[in-house]
């Protein structure tokens, strides 16, 4: 049985497996581990546990209800046969659209939450150049590739609500 926490403390010759209590430091209270078979299987069990939890918390990207929902709106914009993407002057497809707004969600997925986050980051402005995206319509209406994508979300939200998704 171990000696209780007091007399280790007070420095008596006892000794728990796992544990070591120098009673020859001065004033301070020193321990030292010694890992016997069982203390290496507690440090082991522990330092998997801390590294499971970094690992963990080191996952990047939005809680998978938000996931979804951005997936659908990336969806969303590779059927839209109807619209360009106009990015720092450049007129582009809806693939290459879409390959850009994935590329942006792998590059901000620590500080993306939600999917108002993903257009605010990722589908609103050029890092860059600072510009405006902006969407172009065949039918020649303009507007900001922002406003679009949240208009479209909400429509989409209210499609998945209806259906129960």
């Amino acid at each position: 049985m171990p000696a209780p926490v007091s007399d280790r403390i007070a420095g008596n010759d006892r000794e728990t497996p796992g544990f070591r209590v120098d009673p020859a430091a001065a004033g301070s209270f020193t321990m030292t581990v010694m890992l016997t078979s069982t203390g290496r299987r507690g440090f082991c069990c522990l330092l998997g546990a801390l590294i499971s939890g970094l690992a963990g918390a080191a996952q990047a990207g939005p809680p998978a209800a938000e996931m979804a929902r951005i997936e659908r709106l990336i969806v969303m914009v590779g059927t839209r046969k109807d619209m360009r993407l106009v990015r720092n002057g450049k007129e582009h497809d809806t693939d290459t659209a879409v390959q850009f707004l994935r590329g942006k969600l792998r590059y901000y997925s620590d500080d993306i939450k939600t999917a108002e986050d993903f257009i605010t980051l990722c589908g609103t402005r050029s890092t860059t150049t600072g510009q405006l995206y902006w969407v172009r319509l065949t039918d020649g209406r303009e507007m900001p590739a922002g406003d679009f994508l949240r208009v479209e979300l909400a429509r989409l939200d209210k499609a998945a609500a209806a259906s129960g998704r």
